[in-house]
């Protein structure tokens, strides 16, 4: 599997700091996810290859 093969979906987790923005949570998360692929692929997973969560849910149920 190449880095552009790959799909990213980038969130802010339920378990980040209650104090971070949504922003931030995804910022931290594409930092995670850029590190596994380097490691992982060799690359990092292309920008339009990254879906960013648009609003934060607090469910599973409330995602789309």
């Amino acid at each position: 599997v190449r880095p552009a093969q790959v799909l990213a979906y980038l969130r802010k987790s339920q378990s980040d700091d209650l104090l971070r923005s949504v922003e931030e949570g995804q910022a931290k998360h594409e930092t995670i996810v850029d590190e596994w692929a380097e490691r992982t692929l060799g690359g990092v997973v292309p920008e339009e290859n990254k879906l960013r969560e648009v609003v934060a849910v607090e469910t599973i149920k409330g995602r789309p």
